[in-house]
């Protein structure tokens, strides 16, 4: 009875789609406000960690070049030639100079068009409900959290962005054939391009992808369209080559053991830390055989509804028993990893492969470059993840409520106890969300007393400093004996700059022996490096501003004269 209701009722919901609901999508601002909620947290807080000195350089860059627009263009930033990057903090220096606030509200408008691009590519290749799932798996990465809470990541930000938006109006002009669309696709493809160096793999593959299957366009038509979009390829080869050598493959250390690693490092931080729970992974993947139509109902006499939920329910038992052993972060998992997500690709339908594609593309170099993988490369990849995850999940749940029932009991048992595990899964995800937001709200407090200590020194001694002064630092030298962290001198003076204080020079302690002007102790770190490495000038200053914030401090101090 509860099936019939639900075909009943998916009429009824298509017929109301057909009315105000085809001219207003509920789910369009839910998205929207969302992907906002973490940007207008950071923007409020004008949050940024002094560990890192990206955050600075981008916007110092673009302060350097102000006055030489080509320079923004042409000059190489980073690790490759992103003039769309340069310019689109140029026109945010321009509009609100060093005010960091503006940055999170850009980043954060860059990234609810990114997750709305995402919604409406789902939303016309498969569903509303699906398309929304999709993107609160992404919202729910911690890579997220991460993408929104840093200044210089507009890099990724953006570079998602133009993705999502050029994908959308590439697909949107092979299905309504609208110019416009052609249009708007190579235009956000460009931007794409210039913006960050996987964008030249992830558009044609999923462009590719789908025109694989869309076999009404004829032959002729979809391999000069395959032949258009290989070009953005052999555009990568020439950067990597030739540009920006210095991410290429490197000789240092043997192919095969960076690939181990970065396969180790990926079943580590995406399955256990982003997602915060492999099974669900391990589900999505098993959906694809639920609803996958096999040409026989049964296999060496096995009916294949049994195959369906025996495959399901050992797999997730098995995982679910790999973690607990502590067996399930090797390079064997990372293999498995892989060989279910070809098996994906395999069984999947159009959307499916394109998300598989969508990761396997962006997340393939990041196996071979010489640089170590970290956490935000993966934003590229995890948009793919995310829209295969969102699609699969979907169907898979609609399968479980509303496929065929078991003809036998032995299927029927296997198939009460799949919804059981998958009951489980959901109540294991949802309890572990309270310890989650618990220990990100703990980090970020720690983090901001740090950031706070470190902002309200740097704006005393900018308000305070007289002109042409000389401040004294502690030297990254200095710092890595003990470990810490801290930025170099010369961001140090960069960031001054970014103030309004260009006019002070940055002299480290261990460069030259101070006799009149300032030494700033930015943190926990810096304080005891002084106070066990210098303690010859502990008598020769005097603490102007001491500030405290939870069990972080800094200090602002001034040689006696």
């Amino acid at each position: 009875m509860r099936r019939g209701n639900l075909k009943n009722r998916s009429k009824y919901i298509k017929k109301e789609e057909s009315g105000w609901l085809s001219r207003f999508d509920i789910f369009i601002p839910i998205v929207i406000l969302l992907s906002m909620i973490n940007p207008l947290r950071a923007a409020i807080s004008q949050y940024y960690i002094p560990d890192y000195p990206d955050d600075i350089v981008w916007v110092h860059y673009a302060q350097q070049h102000f006055n030489n627009i080509s320079g923004l263009l042409t000059d190489k930033m980073g690790t490759g030639l992103r003039p769309t990057i340069n310019v689109i903090y140029y026109i945010g220096y321009a509009l609100w100079g060093s005010n960091e606030a503006y940055y999170y509200l850009m980043n954060g408008a860059l990234f609810a068009g990114a997750m709305l691009f995402l919604y409406l590519l789902i939303r016309m290749l498969h569903s509303r409900a699906a398309g929304m799932l999709a993107v609160l798996l992404y919202l729910f990465l911690d890579a997220s959290f991460i993408l929104v809470w840093k200044m210089n990541y507009t890099t990724s930000i953006a570079e998602i962005f133009f993705i999502n938006a050029s994908l959308y109006y590439s697909i949107h002009f092979f299905e309504k054939k609208e110019r416009m669309s052609l249009i708007l696709a190579i235009i956000f493809g460009i931007f794409a391009f210039f913006s960050k160096e996987p964008s030249m793999v992830i558009i044609p593959a999923v462009n590719i992808i789908y025109l694989l299957h869309k076999k009404e366009m004829g032959v002729k038509n979809r391999v000069i369209a395959i032949a258009v979009n290989l070009l953005p390829v052999l555009l990568l080869y020439v950067i990597m080559v030739y540009i920006s050598p210095e991410v290429s493959v490197s000789a240092s250390a043997p192919i095969s053991e960076r690939v181990k690693e970065r396969l180790v490092f990926y079943v580590e931080q995406e399955l256990s830390w982003q997602l915060k729970n492999p099974y669900i992974f391990f589900l999505g993947i098993i959906g694809t055989f639920y609803f996958r139509k096999f040409a026989k109902d049964a296999y060496g006499g096995i009916p294949v509804e049994l195959i369906k939920n025996v495959v399901s329910v050992s797999i997730i038992t098995t995982v679910y028993i790999a973690s607990q052993m502590g067996a399930l972060y090797s390079l064997s998992s990372g293999i498995i990893v892989m060989l279910l997500l070809a098996i994906g690709f395999m069984l999947g339908n159009t959307i499916q492969r394109i998300g598989i594609a969508w990761f396997g593309v962006s997340f393939a170099p990041l196996l071979l470059t010489s640089q170590v993988v970290q956490p935000t490369y993966l934003a590229e990849p995890n948009i793919g993840m995310s829209l295969f995850l969102g699609v699969t999940l979907w169907e898979f749940l609609k399968y479980i409520y509303s496929g065929p029932r078991p003809k036998n009991t032995i299927s029927r048992i296997f198939n009460y106890a799949n919804i059981a595990v998958i009951v489980l899964v959901v109540i294991v995800q949802l309890s572990a969300v309270p310890t989650q937001i618990g220990n990100t709200n703990n980090y970020h407090n720690m983090v901001s007393d740090s950031q706070n200590s470190f902002r309200e020194a740097v704006d005393y001694l900018t308000a305070t400093a007289p002109r042409n002064s000389t401040v004294y630092y502690i030297s990254t030298g200095e710092r890595q004996k003990v470990g810490g962290g801290q930025i170099d001198s010369d961001v140090f003076g960069w960031l001054l700059c970014f103030k309004g204080r260009c006019d002070i020079r940055i002299e480290t302690l261990d460069s030259e022996q101070p006799k009149d002007g300032y030494i700033v102790l930015l943190s926990n770190v810096d304080a005891y490096i002084f106070t066990n490495e210098y303690k010859n000038l502990t008598t020769q200053v005097q603490i102007l501003k001491s500030i405290k914030n939870g069990e972080r401090v800094a200090y602002v101090l001034e040689m006696k004269r």
